[in-house]
This record gives structure tokens, sequence and C-alpha cells, in this order.
């Protein structure tokens, strides 16, 4: 059993991003991995009708100007979690990926250290607005 470290609320707001890029949610610390126990999305101001899906990028990956990442041309691991709809989702209902096993497969997911979660859009649609990401986590001692 990892020592809980200190706990970490995180929230992103994901641009409009084009199919095929990824935009950034969590980064843990190059020492630390970060265990997730909570990871949500809404939209803030987007349209499209379309999934949302998450990979792992190793700690090196390089970032485009505007901080997204290109998925075909970065080595990405998929986090395996079912693609989440962003059609009628708010800050009222949100869609959770990661905390509910009710709902979820996830009870909760490890980003190993110095690596970045990131998401996007399915490759059939372009964001035409923001998405809101939520996450709560907290840092593990590497090699636990």
């Amino acid at each position: 059993m990892a020592s809980i470290g200190k706990i970490n609320y995180y929230s992103t707001l994901a641009p409009a991003t084009d199919s095929g890029f990824a935009y950034p949610i969590v980064q843990a610390p190059a020492d630390k991995a970060i265990k997730l126990t909570s990871l949500s999305f809404y939209n803030n101001s987007n349209t499209t009708n379309c999934s949302i899906f998450f990979s792992i990028l190793p700690a090196k990956t390089s970032s485009l100007a505007d901080g997204s990442y290109e998925i075909a041309q970065s080595v990405a691991f998929p986090c395996g979690f079912l693609g989440s709809p962003t059609i009628g989702t708010s800050i009222l209902v949100a869609t959770t990926v990661i905390g509910n096993i009710r709902i979820t497969a996830h009870e909760s997911f490890l980003i190993p250290a110095g690596a970045l979660l990131v998401a996007y859009p399915d490759p059939s649609a372009n964001l035409n607005g923001t998405l809101q990401y939520s996450a709560i986590g907290y840092e593990c001692e590497v090699g636990y």
C-alpha cells in the first residue's frame, strides 16, 4: 500500500481542439507518480457531439506552440477508459471517467512520474469550443 502524499486538485479549461490533437490535463512531477481518484469533464462552450479519449504521454514528449500535442506524432499510451460523450454535459451533469465504480470501470488511475495525461476528441470531430476537466489525485513515491 502506498503512503498518501500531497493531495492535489486539478482544473483545466481545454480550448477548441482539432481532431488528432490532445490537450494536457495533469502532469506528474518528475520524482513522483500521481494516483487519480477522480476525473471528470463537461462542456463549457463546446457544442460538437463526440467522444473524448485519454492517453499517457512520456515525460519528454514535445508540445506544439499552443501547448497541445499531435497524437499521431507522439508515443502515446491509451488509458483504456471508455470513450466519453461530450453532448449533454454541464457543470451539474459532468461525465465521470474515474472515481465512481458504479458508472465507470476505474476506481483510480496511476500517472507515472513525469508523465502527462492528455485528452483528445475522437477522429471524426473537431471541438468547436472549450471543455472543462477536473481531477483529484495524490502524489506517490516512485517505486512503491
